[in-house]
């Protein structure tokens, strides 16, 4: 009987679309305040998805923003932190690339997957690349994101390398170089590396000859 009652509570106590769309606003607005409110009226409307062209979840709009405090609320409720839009992205893929640094820490410290790989293929690190973010690029490579990991688009593969060397990302570039592994038998990362130097742009391609210079290692 209880949960007979439990149920039809909580049939009763959804909210609507424009109440959706609310606190959906009010976490892009950063209202921490407001976004309470409607977690405290509406059990579970952290969790669900909403309704946007990404089917995203609140804590991917939460992180897209760098609304710390609402990121944090939202996984204090139960939020998932690996959960995937439309695109596969979690929400360490959108502070990645936003250069949020206080929510890379906290959804990294909170379980989320460093490595996890969007429907492209592509990781937090290489949106964090791709978006010139070499604050970001540090912290998640400093929870373990592998440097060299591949992701393959219209029959291309790219690394987080590339990215950076193809947006002259000279800063980037060097926080990479530092934890990749270009030089190590039985891997393309070779390859790859001549890859991206050739399509680098002036500054990354300057920083990148300079380290090759220092790190070459012969077979």
């Amino acid at each position: 009987m209880r949960d007979f009652k439990k149920s039809i509570r909580e049939i009763f106590n959804r909210p609507s679309p424009s109440e959706r769309a609310a606190f959906l606003g009010a976490i892009t607005a950063g209202d921490t305040r407001l976004c309470r409110d409607f977690m405290a009226r509406f059990n579970g409307i952290g969790s669900a998805r909403s309704e946007d062209a990404n089917g995203s979840y609140p804590l991917h709009i939460a992180a897209t923003q760098g609304h710390f405090s609402i990121l944090q609320l939202l996984i204090a409720a139960g939020a998932d932190v690996n959960a995937r839009d439309s695109n596969g992205e979690t929400p360490l893929h959108r502070a990645a690339a936003g250069g949020h640094d206080a929510c890379i820490i906290h959804l990294c410290k909170r379980g989320a997957e460093v490595d996890a790989p969007a429907k492209d293929g592509a990781t937090p690190l290489a949106h964090a690349a791709q978006s010139g973010k070499p604050a970001a690029v540090r912290l998640l490579l400093d929870y373990g994101a592998d440097a060299d990991m591949r992701a393959e688009r219209e029959l291309s593969v790219y690394t987080p390398l590339h990215r950076a060397a193809y947006n002259d990302d000279a800063a980037t570039v060097k926080t990479l170089l530092e934890h990749a592994e270009v030089f190590k038998r039985g891997t393309y990362n070779r390859f790859y590396f001549q890859r991206a130097l050739s399509g680098a742009r002036p500054a990354a391609r300057a920083a990148m000859k300079e380290w090759a210079s220092k790190n070459h290692r012969p077979d």
